[in-house]
């Protein structure tokens, strides 16, 4: 009916789950992220829960849309009152495989299993999802965790998902399921979406549909739409639906915050649902902070997420500060080779709960190390001022700190944030252990490098990625028995992704016709201008690519954009200028996608000195850093910039100065030694052991740290 009037290609709001309609927010990405994450380690039980209507389906049939079906055999049962008996029947059912109405459950069982091993020989695995969950019977889910026992040799044979509502947490969290808990190696919950949320959500949507800006909503709309449905999705569509069949008998092209609130009042007396979701502020809010602050440690779950692998503890874990996806990949590299030291700690990787959606980017299919757990402080975008965001900061890793107690705090970054949890670490009696200490940081603003100065001051033991970072510290008053030169862990992980990585025609199929993005006989650089977080304007862009230009003749610029970047009708005139220029907008892709590029690319140009600058300069890759002092030029090797900042007017001049065509350098990477984890490890565990018998940290800490200890 009003598909066709607004020109839309279907229904946009549609209340069946559909993959094709997967919007990526922060929580449905860090949702998806570790669900793959769970797929990929191939054993124990995920557990993803939920509100009704929250997207769970969706997340679900997204996930299984993209198992690969030659290694994967994926499952699903809707569980409603199954019991155990009938859910044996139900699991080989879905799977296909036959059973006599008259079978014992031994002969179920046996089936099932002969079915798994046979899917083993094959070289793939089964992997079973549960949807609503929360509705088997305790002996269902008994009979669920007995079948994870199937194995062949060390290998499970069967995997399963628990999806429900918030009821299966409770379920799973009674003292008879604690066999069955120790099974579960990931949990997620998913959350409702936030104002801003709510609005990219309808607006993604209708994109999918062709839609073209009408009918337009009133700022003021998107706020009553999110107030009304609480941010989940299928209130959302509903409640959508509806608005614009208004529209279209009300023959208008515009839906206002009254269009919202009479919409929403009479779909609310049809269901039973008279009230907005989210109170106004007054009174209502208040009282739904107090429940927050009195919340059960369900809810305090769903504010800091943390994920678990079974039989691990996090007392006494090792902590370790990340503030970006690589740093992420290296935490991940560490526990790896901590697990493989004797009576190591598990390593927690923390952040300040900014990684979530990077994580969904992390397109390895899970098959990189990750850390052996990982705790999201969701500590709120600086938008509302600084001090409040440090403030919080503080008190939530201050939390965690006294909940597990670590054993030393390992730090990655040099950002704010970092020195902030550093040195409250180092306040508290905790270790400070700097990896990646005295790397030098090229292009960051002078109060990054000013925190890289301050960790490596207040450090406890420090590791050096490199001969020249280790006698620069020592230059700079760190004794000697700090330090330690263990090598690049950047290296470490372009080790572990290189046998991962694609062509670059690869890539971009995936995004359109390669033969439109690359030309033959030519190299190419990337371009790196915007990720989402809002470094470049548009007037930056602008100055950049014109600066560009003159490389035209020589070489192709892949220029790596955000899609909300590519639909604004600014960027769609200023790309017909651009054409002449040699200039290949695309999406931005995943991170492996991106080192994929970058591997056989010429010059890597970009904005961001903390995403993929230290991996270019790995593989061999010249560098050129844009910034509001100008540009700055940098080659693989070299300890210090080749210039000072330079006019943006050099960028093409100093990109084509620095190039290096893949079939004209040796494979630096290859050449490179990696190894810095496990020699980090070693040390570490020598020197934790140490420091138990005799601390060398001011007494007041030593005595705090050794009651903590006992």
């Amino acid at each position: 009916m009003f598909e066709s009037h607004f020109g839309f290609s279907g229904p946009p709001f549609q209340l069946n789950a559909d993959p094709a309609f997967f919007f990526g927010s922060r929580g449905h990405s860090h949702a998806l992220a570790y669900m793959r994450f769970g797929v990929h380690q191939a054993e124990g039980f995920i557990v993803v829960t939920g509100e009704v209507g929250a997207g769970k389906t969706t997340l679900v049939r997204t996930l299984m849309a993209g198992l690969e079906q030659d290694r994967v055999v994926a499952a699903q049962v809707v569980s409603t009152q199954l019991e155990a008996g009938d859910l044996l029947r139900a699991i080989l059912a879905a799977f296909g495989v036959a059973a006599p109405a008259t079978a014992s459950k031994a002969q179920l069982i046996s089936s099932l299993e002969a079915f798994l091993t046979a899917l083993a020989a094959q070289g793939r695995r089964a992997l079973l999802v549960i949807d609503e969950a929360q509705n088997l019977d305790r002996a269902a889910v008994e009979e669920l965790r007995m079948l994870s026992n199937f194995q062949l040799g060390t290998h499970g044979l069967l995997q399963s998902f628990l999806v429900g509502q918030p009821e299966l947490r409770k379920l799973l969290q009674s003292r008879s399921m604690e066999q069955l808990r120790q099974r579960v190696i990931a949990s997620c919950h998913l959350g409702p979406l936030d104002e801003s949320e709510t609005r990219a959500y309808i607006e993604h949507r209708l994109r999918l549909v062709g839609w073209t800006g009408r009918p337009g909503f009133d700022d003021e709309a998107f706020v009553r739409i999110h107030r009304w449905t609480g941010g989940i999705p299928r209130r959302i569509n509903r409640l959508c639906s509806r608005l614009l069949l208004g529209a279209y008998l009300a023959g208008t092209d515009r839906v206002s915050d009254e269009d919202v609130e009479r919409t929403a009042q009479e779909l609310g007396s049809e269901i039973g649902e008279g009230e907005p979701a989210i109170a106004e502020s007054g009174a209502g809010a208040a009282s739904m902070q107090e429940e927050e602050d009195a919340g059960s440690q369900e809810e305090s779950d769903r504010a800091t997420q943390v994920v678990v692998r079974a039989k691990e503890s996090l007392r006494s874990a090792l902590f370790c500060w990340v503030d970006t996806l690589a740093d992420y990949l290296k935490s991940g590299l560490l526990a790896q080779a901590m697990s493989a030291v004797p009576g190591m700690p598990p390593l927690v990787a923390v952040h300040g709960g900014n990684l979530e959606g990077l994580l969904a980017s992390l397109d390895d299919d899970g098959r990189l190390p990750r850390p052996d757990a990982e705790v999201g402080l969701d500590v709120p975008a600086p938008d509302g001022g600084r001090c409040t965001r440090y403030v919080t900061l503080v008190q939530r890793f201050a939390a965690q700190m006294e909940q597990h107690e670590p054993r030393a705090l390992i730090t990655l970054g040099t950002s704010d944030d970092a020195v902030l949890c550093g040195l409250l670490a180092n306040k508290s009696g905790v270790p400070l252990v700097r990896a990646d200490a005295g790397r030098l940081q090229r292009g960051f603003r002078e109060s990054m490098q000013a925190n890289a100065v301050v960790l490596d001051r207040i450090a406890d033991v420090l590791y050096a990625d490199s001969l020249v970072s280790y006698h620069a510290l020592h230059k700079a008053g760190v004794a000697a028995g700090k330090l330690q030169c263990v090598g690049d862990l950047t290296t470490d992980v372009l080790h572990q992704a290189q046998a991962r990585l694609v062509s670059p025609e690869q890539v971009l199929s995936g995004i359109g016709p390669a033969a439109q993005r690359l030309w033959p006989g030519r190299g190419y650089g990337v371009v790196l201008l915007q990720s989402g977080t809002g470094s470049a304007t548009a007037d930056d862009i602008e100055r950049v690519v014109t600066a560009l230009a003159p490389c035209a003749a020589e070489t192709t610029l892949l220029w790596l954009v955000d899609e909300s970047l590519l639909e604004s009708p600014w960027f769609v005139e200023a790309e017909q200028r651009w054409r002449s220029a040699s200039v290949k907008p695309m999406p931005t892709p995943g991170y492996m996608e991106c080192l994929s590029l970058l591997r056989d690319a010429e010059f890597f140009v970009t904005m961001q000195p903390d995403r993929c600058v230290d991996e270019a300069l790995g593989m061999g890759v010249p560098v050129v850093l844009v910034g509001r002092e100008g540009v700055m030029p940098l080659r693989p090797g070299d300890a210090e910039p080749i210039h000072p900042w330079q006019p943006h007017a050099e960028t093409a001049r100093l990109a084509l100065e620095v190039r290096t065509p893949r079939a004209g350098r040796a494979d630096r990477l290859q050449a490179r030694e990696g190894g810095a984890a496990p020699r980090i490890a070693s040390h570490l565990q020598a020197w934790l052991l140490d420091q138990q018998e005799h601390p060398t940290m001011p007494d007041g800490q030593a005595e705090f740290l050794r009651s903590k200890r006992t």
